[in-house]
């Protein structure tokens, strides 16, 4: 089982469609966006360094650009979808900082956070399809919501 460790990079796999936690790239989100693309899709950035944090959390940085985190920069409601961005660690209003937790199987964990209207968790749809957006939703165990963490492989 991979275990997080502070400083060390990963490419983040989502159970449900084997598919790895992706960097895209248009003109409205300065950072980017959280997409899913297929493992062996190198037009994308999937490696993500982890930090840790105090209270047991992590954040997920880009490899080299430190202060550029997973994130979001809107209020969670609950009730919309929260997409995943990548944003500027330390600018007002933006949450970088997620709890991972065991989940079903051995290599399974839930990336979430809890705030006043609940605890969300990264997912993605059932179904979905290289290009889907990983949002926020309200955590169920879905397997669509469990993710493992891979040692990239330098080439």
């Amino acid at each position: 089982m991979v275990e997080l460790k502070d400083g060390h990079k990963y490419r983040v796999v989502n159970k449900v469609n084997h598919r790895v936690l992706s960097v895209s790239h248009d003109d409205k989100s300065p950072g980017g966006w959280l997409a899913i693309q297929d493992y062996d899709n190198s037009d994308y950035e999937n490696v993500f360094k982890v930090r840790s944090c105090p209270g047991g959390t992590w954040k997920f940085t880009m490899v080299d650009n430190p202060n550029m985190c997973i994130g979001i920069n809107e209020t969670i409601s609950g009730d919309d979808l929260s997409m995943l961005r990548i944003v500027k660690d330390g600018e007002n209003d933006v949450h970088t900082e997620w709890s991972v937790d065991h989940g079903d199987g051995p290599r399974q964990f839930a990336v979430h956070t809890r705030t006043e209207r609940g605890d969300f968790c990264w997912s993605v749809p059932d179904s979905a399809r290289a290009g889907a957006v990983v949002g926020l939703v309200s955590r169920e165990d879905h397997l669509s919501q469990q993710w493992t963490f891979a040692i990239p492989i330098d080439k």
